[in-house]
């Protein structure tokens, strides 16, 4: 029986759904109740997935959503049956005594039984968090002494473990195998040393997937072989916690560690996708990537191979990278390359670029304020109400810039022939952004949000396909060439443009 006075008769109530594996959480009783440390209110409907911890009282009568298959219980209830948490008699000392009935559903929070159990803790929508045993107070006992962590934080796939198919990609949840014998030992050093271990990695195919708990299921078992405290954090889409980009070390540093500091000299990461050349060892290929080193170049952490780390051989050859996402011009003065634009008569340019490659914003900073009629399909519709613009604008002898990509022979010609019609010789803007440029502004602002419009990878290859320089000969008077200037709203925003957010492809 519950003796917890701050208890209420009806506390919670809760429904199962078995199929979904997700428990239905209403309060009803006076004092609050926490699923995963979050206040519930009152009356209000919360779903709670497998390894949730729901407390019933602050820091009382806590207790962990499971679903276990393996157990056969024919007098389980109907889902949409509630399941009152009143006070209640139990025979079967193996079962949380208010949920009884949900034999199968939800036990006694095993932090309360036994050591090195997993958490996993609700957080941002693309993010999955988990801590693995007594890292919590490894975390408090190094915060109240102020001193500085020792980060380990290691990759998960090619890192931790393999495939035991000896596929590059998993088969299923149980395709895992411990990636060298050495791993399990070397993780047990550095925890005894007082390092904090932390797996960092993306799985973005998890957003594919409605049901996320057979990869649950997956890392807590990799959990239990390792038997290691220890701190997991899992990107699961394309933004700015998806390696390269540093998201998670920052939601690491800012959130789990609390704003603590880190001894960045003795900290450091170690991952597979290292950017190593073919035969980088005999026989190996090429690494996949090089979001890895990347991703640690970008948070100043110290980087190792797992082959340097856990078997002690030497660091494998890699490639430079050759795109910087800080090398940039800061030098050019696009206000001197727009200088020549004092015609009172009708001029027309015609921009062309690859989309993210700064067109639109160069139009709205440097030609919309001096007067020139900006024509986009994005804001006007089809191809057509962009036509009539142009003509319309000819006609009353207007300045206009054509601010679309352009990127074709055919789709500049027609542009050239109602400049013709109106015995006007257009100039072309070309954008010198390459395509590395454009795919790193394009993730920037898909990180950033706002008023662009996200552009697929499929898109951008599309485009990068059906381009063709510009030339004189196809009817301009020029070709101005347009290096890409950045401007920041802030020192934060240059931060974050510099980081390496994405590996070019």
């Amino acid at each position: 029986m519950l003796v917890d006075l701050r208890v209420s008769r009806v506390q919670v109530i809760l429904s199962a759904d078995f199929n979904r594996e997700e428990v239905s959480i209403k309060r009803t009783g006076r004092n609050p109740s926490f699923l995963n440390g979050v206040c519930l209110e009152k009356n209000k409907q919360y779903t709670a997935r497998n390894s949730n911890i729901l407390e019933l009282v602050e820091n009382g009568c806590k207790y962990r959503v499971k679903f276990n298959k393996s157990l056969e219980c024919p007098s389980i209830p109907k889902a949409n049956k509630p399941i009152t948490t009143n006070s209640v008699n139990t025979e079967n000392s193996d079962l949380s005594p208010p949920l009884k009935k949900m034999k199968p559903s939800i036990e006694p929070c095993p932090s309360q039984e036994r050591e090195n159990k997993v958490e996993w803790i609700e957080t941002k929508k693309s993010l999955l968090l988990c801590k693995y045993g007594e890292v919590d107070q490894l975390i408090q006992n190094t915060r109240s002494k102020n001193n500085l962590f020792q980060i380990a934080a290691f990759d998960l796939d090619g890192t931790i473990i393999k495939t035991k198919s000896g596929k590059v990609h998993p088969k299923g949840p149980t395709d895992w195998m411990i990636w060298n014998d050495k791993v399990p030992p070397s993780l047990k050093k550095l925890y005894s040393d007082g390092y904090l271990i932390v797996i960092i990695s993306n799985q973005a195919s998890l957003k594919f997937h409605a049901n996320v708990n057979p990869f649950k299921s997956k890392v807590e078992a990799i959990l239990e072989h390792l038997n290691v405290p220890m701190v997991v954090l899992i990107s699961t889409d394309e933004d700015f916690f998806r390696k390269p980009a540093p998201g998670m070390w920052f939601y690491l540093k800012d959130v789990v560690l609390g704003g603590s500091q880190c001894s960045m000299d003795d900290s450091f990461y170690v991952g597979d996708a290292a950017g190593r050349v073919v035969k980088w060892k005999p026989g190996k290929a090429k690494d996949f990537s090089i979001s890895d080193r990347f991703f640690a170049n970008n948070v100043q952490l110290t980087f190792k191979t797992p082959e340097a780390f856990f078997l002690g051989e030497r660091e494998g050859q890699y490639e430079e990278p050759e795109f910087l996402p800080w090398d940039y011009s800061t030098t050019h003065n696009l206000d001197d390359i727009c200088g020549d634009l004092k015609s009172s008569t009708s001029e027309v340019i015609v921009m062309v670029g690859l989309p993210a490659s700064g067109k639109s914003t160069f139009v709205k900073t440097h030609l919309v304020p001096k007067g020139y009629v900006s024509i986009n399909r994005d804001t006007l519709g089809t191809a057509a109400k962009c036509e009539k613009l142009l003509k319309e604008s000819l006609s009353s002898r207007k300045k206009v810039v054509v601010d679309n990509t352009n990127l074709d022979v055919e789709t500049r010609r027609k542009i050239v022939n109602i400049c013709q019609q109106f015995n006007v010789v257009p100039r072309c803007f070309l954008m010198d952004s390459n395509f590395q440029r454009c795919q790193h502004n394009n993730k920037f602002r898909i990180i950033k949000g706002g008023d662009h419009a996200v552009i697929t990878p499929m898109v951008m290859r599309a485009s990068l396909s059906k381009f063709l320089a510009p030339k004189k000969e196809e009817g301009f008077l020029d070709i101005v060439h347009v290096p890409f200037i950045p401007k920041f709203k802030d020192d934060e925003d240059r931060k974050l443009y510099n980081y390496h957010l994405l590996v070019p492809k």
